[in-house]
């Protein structure tokens, strides 16, 4: 029953260092603000997270943010 999982069902995140991407945050109110950034580094679990997350230098701000999984879509890939 606790079988290792197949690769036909793992979930692979394609992401490197250098990719520019999309990061979509929300505020207190439930408002979206997209922002756009490059890949420093990646992480493959956070523990804050729990999930996959990359730092990224957001463009807009020059900080530094570390974004989960699913709030990163690849804009151009390194």
């Amino acid at each position: 029953m606790d079988d290792p999982t197949s690769s036909q069902f793992e979930i692979k995140w394609n992401i490197r260092v250098g990719d520019i991407v999309k990061v979509t945050r929300y505020d207190y109110n439930a408002y979206n603000k997209i922002s756009y950034g490059v890949v420093l580094r990646r992480e493959e679990t956070n523990q804050i997270y729990m999930f996959p997350s990359v730092d990224v230098l957001m463009f807009d701000t020059q900080e530094i943010c570390t974004c989960p999984a699913g709030t990163v879509e690849v804009i151009s890939s390194a």
